[in-house]
């Protein structure tokens, strides 16, 4: 056992990482995570085979609605109340509730004028689901902060066992509706109920282990990250409106598959290298890791996953989702290629959240997203839509990791955190702020 310990001491002292901390708590994020993915593919893999692609676009289409109303949650007070209990004021999970609730009253109105809407435009199932949304709202967001908490005290563990609680218990209850009622009103009424109820009941368990009174932490702060998170909100959620506008909703279904897959891919990436947010907090401690080997390390794992993410979406896509969804697979084998930056893209953007780079990072999210609505507009009458669709995504990921990337080195580069030569020492810093 001593000469394991030795071994792994060495190898970290040669790359600059701590791979017994990776260990430690990589194995239950991933866990976590793992089974999270799994219920999520499963989801998609029986809503393909069991709905039609309509009912399945006019979903994701509601949930990408909801997920823009997500800013009136404040979920980045999630990184507020992280950095509040790191430094002792535990109290902070209970104010950040009581805010994130109260705002989030301000979308079930907003909800409301959109279910109007559709119902004037003759959709009745969507503006019933959207009258739905808007009454289980304030309940879906408000009380998730209980993930920030175990996160500052680096018990992954038990953030693990309850996100593999919610990723199972939230997708069972839309597949039991599927197969029961093939409705969207009661579809979107499962997920919002449910998702509530889970994390309402993890919230009071995770306020009974709160040690103190203090409750001071940096709202503000958390008001950056939501702005900063929603324009990432809206990455995820604007194609999933556009397209319906531009085709149908069956074309939106197909690009929800791919773009579950890849979003399936990068998820992966985004967790594993979620470990290292607490470390972000820690001053100095980039400042005891070589950058280009962490960008080196990072591509390497990109890489891997990307073959075996290729392989498998070979072997297995067909049978899984059938032919019906070939499209799918077509966007998928177009966009692949970037699937190898995605360790990159998550290592670069928690960094920028965590060193207040909120402003930078709309303004990133803003720009990728523009890159691939122009592409997309000025493409569409022209090419395959899934072609279309394909290089939207291109577009707009290759500007966002590009943009990413260069931040981050700007700011190592200000602070003096870049080595300039191979094995030299990085100097120390303090994390930049601005």
């Amino acid at each position: 056992m001593t000469r394991v310990i030795n071994f792994i001491q060495r190898i970290e002292k040669k790359i600059g990482l701590s791979i017994r901390y990776f260990l430690q708590n990589g194995f239950w994020v991933v866990l976590g995570q793992g089974v999270s993915m799994l219920s999520g593919l499963l989801l998609s893999v029986l809503f393909a085979r069991y709905a039609s692609k309509e009912l399945y676009g006019q979903y994701q289409y509601v949930l990408s609605v909801i997920g823009i109303f997500s800013l009136f949650s404040l979920n980045g007070l999630n990184l507020s109340v992280m950095k509040a209990v790191i430094d002792g004021h535990e109290a902070s999970l209970n104010r950040a509730v009581r805010y994130s609730f109260f705002t989030s009253l301000f979308a079930s109105p907003l909800l409301a004028v959109f279910a109007l809407y559709h119902y004037m435009q003759g959709s009745t199932e969507i503006g019933a689901a959207m009258l739905v949304a808007a009454c289980v709202f304030p309940f879906i967001y408000s009380t998730n902060t209980w993930t920030a908490f175990y996160e500052a005290k680096k018990q992954f563990s038990k953030v693990a066992f309850r996100v593999m609680v919610l990723q199972v218990s939230v997708p069972a209850a839309i597949l039991l509706t599927l197969f029961s009622a093939k409705r969207l009103p009661f579809l979107v009424a499962a997920y919002g109920i449910v998702t509530a109820i889970v994390h309402l009941i993890f919230y009071w368990q995770t306020r009974q282990l709160v040690v103190g009174k203090s409750d001071t932490m940096d709202v503000p702060l958390g008001i950056k990250v939501t702005v900063q998170k929603f324009s990432q909100t809206i990455n995820a959620a604007l194609p999933l409106l556009v397209i319906p506008w531009l085709y149908s909703f069956k074309e939106a279904a197909v690009f929800s598959i791919a773009f579950f897959l890849a979003n399936f891919m990068g998820s992966i990436t985004s967790t594993v290298t979620s470990i290292y947010i607490p470390r972000f907090l820690e001053v100095g401690f980039l400042s005891r890791i070589y950058v280009k080997k962490l960008f080196f390390y990072t591509l390497v794992m990109g890489l891997c996953v990307t073959v075996i993410f290729w392989m498998g979406t070979r072997l297995f896509f067909v049978t899984l989702y059938g032919k019906e969804y070939s499209d799918s697979l077509r966007i998928l084998f177009f966009i692949i290629p970037i699937f190898i930056f995605y360790p990159l893209r998550a290592l670069t953007g928690h960094y920028l959240t965590v060193v207040n780079q909120n402003m930078q990072l709309i303004a990133i999210n803003a720009a990728s997203q523009a890159a691939g609505l122009v592409v997309l507009f000025f493409s569409y009458s022209r090419y395959s839509y899934s072609a279309v669709l394909a290089s939207y995504y291109l577009a707009m990921m290759g500007t966002l990791i590009a943009l990413y990337v260069v931040r981050f080195l700007y700011l190592n580069r200000r602070s003096n955190q870049i080595v300039p030569t191979q094995g030299s020492p990085i100097a120390s810093s303090q994390l930049p702020q601005g």
